[in-house]
């Protein structure tokens, strides 16, 4: 059986804790109680404004390694070419809410640029499919032509 723990690092397994799901040593919540997992979101959300230095040191640069197997050095070197830049609709990151997103072929892995949300949702959405984005513009002109 896997090791529990509460949030301050105290063994937390069925001797460790109290009956109202609480660490005996220190009366946190352990982790996986349904209260924590309900303000997780909030919590997570709290704690990388605290900590943005170490997130972008740390996490960004775990979770580029692990989804795209490069570096923060790399993601810069990418955003500093595109002069923070969407690469589809030239969007400055200033004028979006979340940082430019990694494109990347998800058959080949390869990385091809970085863009926005709403052009990266949009490529995901039409699923790469050059054909499909081709019937879209299409539809959008004779559309277009028949209002005016």
């Amino acid at each position: 059986m896997k090791q529990k723990f509460c949030r301050r690092g105290h063994a937390f397994d069925l001797v460790g804790r109290t009956t109202d799901g609480r660490c005996k040593s220190c009366r946190t919540e352990y982790l996986n109680s349904d209260k924590y997992k309900k303000n997780h979101k909030a919590y997570y959300k709290k704690w990388v404004q605290e900590n943005k230095e170490h997130y972008d040191k740390t996490v960004r640069s775990w979770n580029f390694k692990r989804d795209f197997g490069i570096t923060i050095d790399d993601y810069t070197k990418m955003f500093n070419n595109q002069n923070g830049l969407c690469a589809v609709c030239n969007r400055s990151q200033t004028n979006c809410v979340k940082k430019l997103a990694v494109d990347h072929d998800h058959k080949t892995g390869k990385i091809r640029a970085l863009l926005c949300a709403n052009c990266n949702l949009t490529l995901g959405l039409v699923h790469d499919d050059p054909e499909i984005l081709k019937k879209l513009i299409s539809y959008l002109e004779n559309y277009n032509r028949i209002l005016n």
